[in-house]
Formats: C-alpha cells, structure tokens, sequence
C-alpha cells in the first residue's frame, strides 16, 4: 500500500498546476484550461445525520440536489492547494447527499474563469467557487451577469469599500494562511542548530508575502534575533531555480527552509536532501510528509478544506449574507495548523515541545495577534516587515518556557501501520486531528500488536510510564484490555471495536469503556452500490476470518444490495488472512467465474490480491475495500470504498477523555446517525456508473439509513441481528425500513 502513495507523490511531478492561487495578481504564464476540462466529483455521498426521511417511494430522493462548481488553478490530487480545496468540498458532500460537487480544474487565466463560471451559473448551479485570488475581476464579471447564482472568491481580504461595490450574490473569503506560517516558524526557531532559518518565495504580493513573513514573525516569538534570509524565485513550479536558490541559504547557515512555492517545492527538497548536514524543509498548503519524510520538518497546512467545508455548507443552508466577506483564522478554524511531525518528533525536545504547545495555544484563544497583510495598525503584506514588529506588542514572550497546562498524553495500538490505508491509517488520522486541535494533546502510536501477550506488554508500560489514555483499537483484545485496566485502575483504558452486553458493563472496571462503531453500516450503503451497478446481477465479499464483528461486513454488504433488490446473487468467501494476496485473488477468480462482477473486501492488503483479479478480469468487475477511502489502489476498478467512521470515532474518543467525560465502566457506540464519517467513498472518474436514477435511489435510502428510517441489524444485539455468515439472506427487508422496487 506504500508503494501508492509514493506514485501519487511521484505524479505531482507532472500534475501540479501554478498557485498563482494563493495568489494576488500574478500569474506565471500558463495558459487557459479547456472549458472541457472538468472533473465531476462523485457524488455518490452519506447524507448529515440530520436528513430526514424521504417519502416511501423507491428512488425517490431526499430533496433537490444543490450543485456546487469548484474552480481551482491545480488538481484534486496535487498535494497542495486544489486538492485542500478538493478535500473540502468533498467533505461537504459527504455529509450531505444533496451536495452535488463538479470541480474545475487547471484554471489559470481571466478569460477562462468568466467563461467556465458563466457556463455553469447558465446551467443553473446553485453556488461557485472561485479559488483563485487573482481572478477577483472575473468573479465580479460573472456576478453581475448572473445575479441569482451565488459566488464566492478566495483569497481576498474586502475593504469596506470593496464590499460596498461588491454584487449581492459575490461573497469574498479570506483565510489567514500565515497564521500556519507562523506555527511553522516557532518550530522551525526551536529546531535550527545554526539559528538561521529561511524561505523560497513564489512571487512578490501580500497575499503570498505574508507567508514568509509569517514564518520569520513565528521563528522571532521564539528569539526576536534569529537569522532570516529568504528569496523570491518569481515561479511556482521551476525546481532547477528553487533549488539553486536553496542552495545558496544553505550556504549561507540556514538549516530550515519554508517553501511559499507550489511544485517548486521539489528541488527545496532535493537540495536539502544533498546537504552535508541536517536540512528541514516545511512545505505549504498541504500535509506534506510524503514528498521526504527524511527532511520534511513539517508543513503549514492552512485550512483550506475546513473553509470550503463550512462555506458550501453555509451556501446550501442559505446563510452567505449579501455581499459579505468570510474570514477563517488560527481562532476558528482548527484546520490552519502546523503539520504533525511524524517520524521526525525527536527533533523537538520535551521543552521545547511545551514552548511550541503554549505559542500555539496563546495564538488559537487570540492572546498572540498575528498581524493582517494589508488591515491594520502593522501588517504583514511587505519584504521585510516581520522584523520590524516589536513581538511583545502582539503577546509573544521570547524566552519563555511555561506551557499552557499539562499534557495529556494518548497511546494509541493498532495492528498495523499508520499508514496502511486501511484501519490503524484510520485510526492514526482521527488520533492527530484531535492532537492538532488541543496543543495539549500528544499521540504516539504503537503499531503492528496483534498479540494478546504484546497488547498486556505494551499496554502495562504505558499505564506505568503515566500516560492519560490508552486505546486499544483491536476488537480482539478483550482480555489484554480487562488484564490492563485491572492492574492500573488510575489509567483510563478504552478498546474498539466491542459492543458490551449489560452483563459485560457490569463486569468492566470503571477505567474501561467498550467503543463500538457500526462499521457495517458503511458496507450496507456500498452493498446498495453495488446492486445499482451490477450488470451481472451477482455481487460478493472475500472476507478475513468469521467473527461477529467481521461478519457483520459482508452480511451489511448484502443486506444493503437485498435493500434494492431482495433477489440479488450473492456468494462469498472467508479465506483466513488478513494479508495472503494470493490466496485472495484465487478466491476472487473463483467468485468472479461465478458471475459477480462487484466485490466487497472485508480484509485488510489482501484487498490488493482482490484489486489484481478484477484488473485480469475479461469484463469490468469493481472492488469496493473497506476501513479507508481506497482509490488510489485501482482506479480504474475500485468503485467505492466502505469508510468506516473509525478517524471520526478516534477523535470524539480522545477528546472526550481530555475532558474527562469518558464515564465510568462505559459503552460508546457510533453509527451512520451520529457519525458522518460512516460513508460510501466518492465514486470519483467512475461516478458515471451510476445513472441519474440509481444516484437518486441511493441517496433516498442513504438519508432514511441516517435518519433512522433504516434500522441496520446489530451483530449480536436486539430481536434481529447480523453477525452469522448468512443471517442478511434471512432478513425480509421491508421490515429494516427498505422499499424495493417491485
């Protein structure tokens, strides 16, 4: 699965487009994209847990749809500034199945953006997008030719002069990237061993120069005199210049190095890579640790999904305000952040590490105020200005060392990797946004236990060690969690997946609680999928081993496809490995020479043996893995993925520990009503193998499952239940809620 990532990292080689974006009035020289060139994001998504119902007819669906055109100079997969934006839109839709995403992409010229907003606000979509903040004419062009469709530009910090000409229907956003500059750069002055750091600048204008002069107002909180050098290489995407010029603060005693570039970004790290010495590089935009975990310190990652996420959100609820501007910060917006460390968490002490907790802490409840580019009594927008500010005046405390309180530290145990793309991928994911959330949260992750002995040794030198919270993420290490929380009872302990009986609670210490998450219901709504596309009218599962908490997968899996058609083929097959791909494309050859031509994964790399058969295969079969969102694995055959909920239930977990509200001996249990990152993933390129009806279909019964229209069987639990291999065969489907059509 790493192999996967590291190609869609080599693909940003060739996919990076100019973040001319970030982006005031400079272009560099790219030409207009193709009003062909549009890439409708799948829209195949999980409704809010508070849709209500549709009427009982099969495929009607849940309300009219709300159709949103992003538009954005790179891609949806270029690791930085388009697919933040990407991310968030898609998060959006995820929630609500009325959010209809078309994403435009590789827009980089005036003429093209009023050409593609005015072809879209002509074909009546409700709300556009244009996040590119040069294209601030073309915005107000479009809007006064289209003054019933909604429009919003980011970046652009409106005057009141500006709003007061501002169209009705034209919405500006600004969102205060710098403010993760900043975080970066209060690392960067607590990593430096030369007490020099610098930057590798795009192009000359506020908007973008706040961001190397962010960085060096965040390296000065921590030591006003520190040595800064940068350099604007007037290109977002020449590595041979990027390089060259990194090169030259290199020599010059620079040891961390931010990129304010896009693609460029690539020879910052080639050149810190052949340095003689330690070199840091923090990227932009986007979390970046996959372009060279060996010298990618960090990244400023400057929420931009959160802002997309919450302006469709308030586009669709009807909540914009006329002529109005958005502004995202460190002080509201808990995406702008300082990326995670990863592998390189030693390169800051524990001191060190408290210093950066209070910064962060200090900047987030607005005691430090990091300076506007443009408003205000001292801005940030021009070279040089971050070394005149009088850091005191905007509430650092140079040579301070007091944390805002004491840490609350999490050990998190997974059997596998954090990054596997699939489950303990999850769990990883859920466990730092709730760190990158509250500086005082702190995460290391155990990884690779699948051993009962290894869970009571790990988890007991923990618990010893004094750590808050322990989660066993593993539903098999009952015992071992039992063992644990007996012998520590000061130590809060949680284990998932595991749904507890009134018995169990009554014999569980008051130190542990029982997570459970119904990851069955993401498969239910795969399952309904499933039965839309099949052309063969047969689907099937390969599944891992046959347990409760598994089985209840591929049995959600055909209970969802019965939903649509209660007669549906079905055959399946547990092959007793999580990871043995050859036995799993031996199992899949056999089901796919059966006739299923979709078929679910309910195991973990084995899905990979699964994604190989079906790439064989003389007619198109699809794959849909589970846990994770698994595009990446086979595009051109993996048609959905099962996301299980697991980021989202990981950081309500932490997060309710930290306020001490986990209760004693307790259960939690998380479904598709209370959890929207239980989900069907987007179909992505492959959203045309659902017809207009099928997606309306789906959505009508994807809201009445999140509504609870739908009851979805337990696995153990209540008069009908779903944890024996065969038990979704024997349900009569109208009595969950379905309505089939006859």
């Amino acid at each position: 699965m790493r192999n996967n990532r590291l190609l869609k990292t080599l693909a940003i080689i060739f996919t990076f487009a100019l973040i001319a974006a970030a982006c005031g009035d400079d272009d560099d020289g790219t030409t207009a994209a193709p009003a062909t060139t549009t890439a409708a994001a799948a829209t195949t998504t999980a409704a809010a847990a508070t849709t209500t119902a549709a009427p009982a007819a099969p495929a009607a669906p849940a309300g009219e749809s709300f159709r949103v055109a992003l538009f954005t100079p790179g891609t949806a997969d270029d690791l930085s500034w388009s697919n933040a934006w990407d991310d968030g839109a898609q998060l959006a839709a995820a929630a609500n199945p009325l959010i209809e995403i078309t994403h435009v992409e590789l827009l980089n010229e005036a003429d093209a953006f009023v050409q593609q907003g005015s072809a879209f606000a002509e074909e009546g979509f409700d709300f556009l997008i244009f996040a590119h903040g040069a294209m601030v004419d073309p915005a107000l062009e479009v809007a006064t030719n289209f003054p019933d469709t909604q429009i919003c530009l980011s970046p652009h910090h409106a005057s009141q002069e500006m709003l007061a000409a501002t169209p009705d229907n034209l919405c500006w956003i600004d969102i205060d990237q710098h403010n993760a500059n900043f975080l970066t750069g209060v690392i960067a002055a607590l990593v430096t061993k030369t007490g020099k750091v610098g930057t590798i600048n795009g192009f000359e204008f506020p908007a973008l120069t706040r961001q190397p002069e962010g960085f060096h107002l965040g390296a000065r909180c921590v030591n006003p005199d520190i040595g800064f050098s940068q350099e604007y290489i007037n290109t977002w995407t020449d590595t041979a210049v990027a390089k060259a010029a990194t090169q030259a603060l290199i020599a010059g005693g620079a040891d961390v190095i931010m990129s304010a570039t896009d693609s460029a970004v690539l020879g910052i790290i080639d050149a810190a890579q052949e340095a003689d010495s330690q070199v840091w590089v923090v990227p932009a935009y986007y979390d970046s640790i996959t372009l060279g975990p060996d010298v990618v310190l960090t990244s400023s990652v400057h929420g931009l999904a959160e802002a997309a996420t919450a302006m469709i959100e308030r586009a669709f609820a009807g909540e914009i305000g006329p002529a109005s501007f958005h502004s995202f910060d460190a002080t509201n917006n808990p995406g702008i952040v300082a990326a995670p460390l990863y592998d390189n968490a030693d390169a800051l002490d524990a001191e060190s590490k408290a210093i950066f907790d209070d910064i962060d802490a200090r900047v987030r409840s607005g005691a430090i105020t990091i300076p506007d580019e443009t408003e205000g009594a001292v801005t940030i927008g021009a070279v040089g200005s971050a070394a005149d500010i009088d850091v005191e005046s905007i509430g650092c405390t140079p040579g301070t060392a007091a944390p805002a309180g004491e840490s609350f530290r999490v050990a998190l145990f997974t059997p596998g990797t954090a990054d596997d793309l699939s489950w303990s991928n999850a769990w990883d994911d859920g466990a730092q946004l709730a760190a990158a959330a509250n500086p005082l949260i702190e995460i290391t992750h155990v990884e690779l236990l699948n051993e009962a002995d290894a869970f009571v040794q790990q988890g007991s030198a923990f618990a010893e060690e004094g750590f808050d919270f322990l989660i066993f993420a593993h539903g098999a290490m009952v015992d071992p969690a039992l063992e644990v929380a007996t012998n520590f009872p000061d130590t809060q302990i949680c284990l998932s997946p595991h749904h507890a009986s009134q018995e169990m609670l009554a014999a569980t210490p008051d130190n542990l609680c029982w997570i459970d998450i119904d990851q069955h219901n993401a498969n239910f709504l795969t399952g309904v999928i499933a039965a839309l596309v099949t052309k063969t009218g047969k689907v099937g599962t390969i599944n891992g081993f046959e347990f409760p908490a598994l089985t209840r997968q591929p049995e959600g899996f055909h209970l969802g496809a019965r939903c649509v058609n209660p007669d549906i083929g079905f055959s399946q097959e547990y092959i007793n490995t999580w990871t043995d791909t050859a036995v799993a494309k031996a199992a899949t050859q056999a089901l796919i020479a059966g006739g299923a031509d979709v078929i679910m994964s309910a195991t973990d790399s084995a899905v990979l043996g699964i994604i190989d058969a079906a790439q064989e295969a003389d007619s198109q079969v699809w794959v849909v893995p589970a846990y994770y969102d698994s595009i990446t694995l086979g595009p051109d055959v993996v048609l959905t993925s099962s996301v299980h909920g697991l980021a989202e239930a990981a950081t309500a977990m932490i997060e309710r520990a930290f306020a001490g509200e986990i209760g004693p001996a307790s259960f939690h249990s998380f479904d598709a009503t209370n959890n929207p990152g239980i989900v069907a993933a987007p179909l992505y390129d492959n959203a045309d193998a659902l017809d207009a009806e099928s997606k309306a279909i789906f959505d009508d019964i994807d809201a009445r499952v999140r509504s609870g229209a739908i009851t979805i069987p337990d696995e153990t639990e209540g008069a009908v239940t779903i944890g024996a291999v065969g038990s979704a065969a024997e349900i009569n489907v109208e009595s969950i809620g379905c309505t089939p059509a006859n």
